[in-house]
């Protein structure tokens, strides 16, 4: 799949969709090309749009710069909207009450969505050490961001993955694997010792 040259920033997307035949992952290989124009910073942003779940569960940096874990990007999480669960994972009970926008200072570039005990899995390659990533608030940038929307009857959620911050100029490409799974979780509570451990077996 190869997008139209974006008149603005001189960049092209090429995406190879496949499905890995030793994991059954489906696997979205993204390569941005800067064909022509002026150098430009810049990432690749790859969204997955999901209509809720019961949690989704986001990777924390024990070490994170930011209280809590997370940094507000857009409007504010609600205290009372997330849930640590041991030092490294953060549940959210998506609702579209709690709209908002978070960055995380994360050291694993994955999501987990929970239904039940099904689990969506959305990750990318680990972030790079040193790496600018997007978005960063008197910190460090973000590798994994989320978006929780507004819309009662419409009601979505972004799963976002990032990859560092290039300088492009006319001839540069850069690229970022995301890879989606399906798992399924021990019978119990989502936050319970057996499930979480199985959620951070998927997300580290």
């Amino acid at each position: 799949m190869t997008s139209p040259l974006s008149p603005g920033t001189g960049v092209r997307f090429v995406r190879t969709l496949s499905f890995d035949e030793h994991t059954g992952d489906f696997v979205i290989d993204e390569k941005a090309i800067k064909s022509i124009g002026a150098l430009i910073d810049a990432s690749i942003w790859s969204v997955a749009q999901i209509t809720g779940g019961d949690w989704i569960v986001l990777p924390v940096n024990p070490r994170s710069a930011y209280k809590d874990g997370y940094a507000n990007i857009q409007e504010s999480l609600p205290p009372d909207a997330a849930k640590r669960v041991g030092d490294d994972l953060l549940y959210i009970a998506p609702s579209y009450k709690d709209h908002c926008k978070i960055g995380l200072d994360a050291n694993s570039a994955t999501i987990v969505t929970i239904t039940g005990r099904t689990a969506f899995v959305q990750s990318a390659s680990p972030p790079t050490e040193g790496a600018v990533y997007p978005d960063g608030i008197g910190g460090p940038g973000f590798p994994v961001e989320l978006y929780i929307g507004d819309n009662q009857q419409q009601f979505y959620c972004e799963l976002e993955l990032l990859s560092p911050m290039t300088n492009a100029v006319a001839g540069k490409s850069w690229s970022q694997t995301i890879r989606w799974r399906v798992a399924l979780l021990p019978a119990g509570s989502a936050d319970s010792p057996e499930v979480a451990k199985a959620v951070r077996s998927l997300i580290y």
